[in-house]
């Protein structure tokens, strides 16, 4: 005899049911809860607490679509993702967060149970369905928990992607059109696509460029198309649709100029492209396309037609020149390219870090050349890359007070001529 005490492992597997049959009763009971009230679990006799917990979805797990996802990305997806279910939800009547990811595992496995359930399958059950009418397939309040996830997977997608790195993107399986899918297959597929860059000659040079696309759950990437029309370009041989490249230096400009995380602004770019598209054609046969960050306008994608591609050469801030808006602020403030890059104006960071009390003093230089909108994006400084310290704007203040005293100087002289 060797002494060893022998392990029944038939107890220890009931023991472990049985602890998760607690565990799954609590889940239960928190959203019975949250949804009814605090007698609603009550109406449930142990059996058919039993037979929800035997046929309940297992719990969420998040996995590759296959090994071509990267593990690093993945992992900072799956991380982001699993932040994001914890922290989105319905709140209770106390206003208390009920985290998507319970009710993913026992929202989704009471909705089940109940859809399927007799209306005489024991006494309270009529009752029962009765109550929960509000949480039906496809009511309000299983589209808000689809409506949930999916932003959930979006937020996820924008931290994590962008255009250099690649495009990641996820899919819940249940909830797909998928039937082989069921409740022990409780999964998040995470998928991603590789964008590859290719050379576009454009204005007697060779740029580097790569495609603009996006991905979503339903619609997995895709690359923007535009009919050269839709966006004010004409004569151009053919309005077939055109596949839109986005140009390594604009890329580089669009961080310099926004300083906001990769991955929003190049979500954005694929927005500005495929939704409520606004545009300016410039005299040169080029087009500025609106570009807006907290749905207010920043700054245009300057796009051309080149080799039957769309390509974004750029990015224009609104008080560069070459865009409306910043031809008149610099008929306003009369500076120089330099020195508009030293008073700080041709930066979101720049124009964030001047402080609230001057900006009202100068703002009217904004409100006049049409780039009032950049006063509306202070909000956007918690996501700088970048720390932005407040900044005295004394010296610009300055420089506008000379102008208009050389402008009220010129008007005087004007009337005493007229005189």
């Amino acid at each position: 005899m060797s002494g060893k005490k022998r392990v029944n492992r038939k107890n220890t597997v009931l023991n472990d049911t049985k602890v998760q049959y607690e565990h799954f009763k609590h889940g239960i009971k928190v959203i019975c809860d949250s949804w009814v009230d605090a007698d609603f679990y009550k109406l449930f006799p142990e059996l058919a607490l039993l037979e929800m917990f035997g046929s309940q979805y297992r719990t969420l797990k998040i996995i590759k679509a296959g090994n071509d996802v990267p593990d690093h990305l993945f992992q900072s997806f799956k991380n982001a993702l699993e932040q994001l279910l914890n922290g989105a939800g319905f709140p209770d009547e106390e206003g208390q967060l009920l985290p998507l990811k319970s009710i993913l595992k026992h929202g989704l496995s009471l909705m089940y149970y109940v859809e399927d359930l007799s209306p005489d399958a024991f006494p309270a059950a009529a009752e029962i369905k009765e109550k929960l009418k509000d949480y039906e397939f496809y009511s309000e309040n299983y589209c808000t928990i689809y409506n949930l996830l999916e932003g959930s997977f979006l937020f996820a997608n924008i931290e994590v992607s962008n255009f250099e790195k690649g495009i990641l993107w996820a899919e819940h399986a249940p909830m797909t059109d998928d039937e082989s899918y069921t409740r022990e297959d409780h999964e998040i597929v995470v998928h991603y696509k590789k964008i590859l860059p290719l050379k576009i000659n454009c204005d007697e040079h060779t740029r580097g460029a790569l495609p603009v696309g996006w991905a979503f759950s339903s619609l997995h990437f895709t690359e923007v198309m535009k009919r050269p029309s839709d966006i004010g370009l004409k004569d151009m041989g053919s309005d077939e649709p055109a596949p839109v490249y986005i140009q390594s230096h604009a890329l580089w400009q669009l961080a310099n100029r926004l300083d906001q995380p990769a991955g929003l602004m190049h979500y954005l770019v694929f927005d500005a492209l495929t939704r409520n598209v606004k545009y300016t054609v410039r005299h040169d046969g080029k087009t500025l396309v609106e570009f807006r960050l907290v749905d207010k306008k920043a700054r245009y994608l300057l796009i051309c037609m080149t080799g039957g591609k769309m390509l974004i050469q750029t990015f224009l801030f609104l008080t560069n020149d070459g865009c409306p808006e910043g031809n008149r602020f610099n008929e306003i403030v009369r500076l120089t390219k330099a020195e508009k890059n030293e008073y700080l104006l041709d930066t979101l960071n720049g124009i964030n870090s001047i402080k609230p009390e001057d900006l009202k003093r100068i703002a009217h230089i904004f409100h006049d050349s049409g780039c009032e909108s950049l006063l509306s994006l202070r909000e956007a400084r918690p996501l700088a890359q970048h720390p932005i310290g407040d900044r005295d704007s004394t010296r610009l203040e300055n420089h506008i007070n000379y102008l208009k005293s050389i402008k009220v100087n010129n008007m005087h002289k004007r009337n005493n001529r007229d005189q």
